[in-house]
């Protein structure tokens, strides 16, 4: 497969930036490279287990595009769910703050399940939506007995209940509306009107679809304990409680603004874990997301086609 142009480029250099940070980091961190290496060296036969309960977690969290896609009668595989899940769960390490991964999957889940772009991005959207709440409300909490090393948790966790609620409230849509009218071509601004709507009203699923919304709820909280189980496998002299809320820190500095939060998620999970489990579990997060990208572009036709167009659309803008 051959991607031409700059938007081939784009993700090689991003993941180049993902590296180097994360060599940086855990070389800060660890005090010198070949320590934090010797630290992931250490990890032996449990890193395979590791690895496998973090692919695992992200098979789980698949079930919830397969189940909002039976609900909403649109025509969507489980394996068409796992491929979107991963595809975003790639996109997700290489970009600032993780914000390709709803695009990339939306980009995938527009075909899959022939929907508008608008729908795709709700639907996307809803996913990180139950990503990022537990992880909120946990973090908000218990960050305050860390003050003030934890300054930058309760920051972040704000911020995203801020952008959360932005993305729900009307006033920001017809504020979007109105702003789009004065400074974009009248046919143009109609279709962003258009579907800065079906994105909303998408999102809202959750309020209407009370029963569903407790289901994608239970299988976010399955995830978020397999990997717990992760880390746990490398550090089994804690309780999984602890290791869970490490967790939960992790992915509220997930939108730290450097890929995949390089530096703000090893932050988070310093808090509760030592060193030596925060670099070899972090290295193998990116990792699996890698070899998933990998493994992505040998299971889906034109893969780059999907992402190609969904940012000509974008762009057309």
């Amino acid at each position: 497969m051959e991607i031409k142009g700059y938007k081939g480029k784009l993700p090689i250099m991003m993941l180049i930036v993902l590296l180097t940070l994360m060599f940086l980091v855990f070389s800060f961190m660890s005090g010198t490279p070949l320590k934090a290496v010797k630290y992931i060296e250490e990890g032996g036969l449990m890193l395979i287990y590791s690895f496998l309960l973090i692919m695992a977690s992200e098979l789980v969290k698949s079930f919830r595009y397969y189940l909002l896609g039976r609900k909403l009668r649109h025509n969507l595989s489980l394996k068409e769910s796992i491929l979107v899940q991963f595809i975003g769960y790639f996109a997700n390490i290489l970009t600032p703050g993780g914000i390709g991964g709803i695009p990339a999957s939306a980009s995938l889940l527009s075909s899959y399940a022939d929907l508008n772009l608008g729908e795709s991005l709700g639907y996307a959207t809803l996913q990180s939506f139950f990503d990022i709440t537990i992880p909120i409300l946990i973090s908000l909490y218990i960050s305050f007995y860390f003050l003030p090393k934890s300054i930058l948790l309760i920051l972040f966790s704000l911020l995203s209940i801020t952008l959360w609620i932005s993305a729900f409230s009307p006033r920001v849509k017809n504020f979007l509306i109105r702003l789009t009218k004065k400074i974009i071509k009248r046919d143009i601004g109609s279709r962003i009107e258009n579907e800065i709507s079906t994105f909303q009203n998408s999102l809202k699923i959750i309020w209407r679809e009370k029963k569903l919304a407790l289901y994608l709820f239970l299988i976010t909280l399955v995830a978020y304990f397999i990997q717990a189980f992760s880390i746990n496998v490398l550090y089994v002299h804690v309780p999984i409680l602890r290791i869970f809320t490490s967790l939960m820190f992790f992915y509220v500095m997930a939108s730290f603004p450097t890929p995949g939060g390089e530096g703000g998620v090893e932050y988070g999970l310093s808090f509760l874990l030592p060193l030596k489990i925060v670099i070899e579990w972090r290295a193998l997060y990116v990792f699996s997301a890698l070899l998933s990208g990998i493994l992505l572009i040998f299971s889906i036709k034109d893969i780059n086609n999907y992402i190609n167009k969904f940012l000509d659309i974008l762009g057309g803008f």
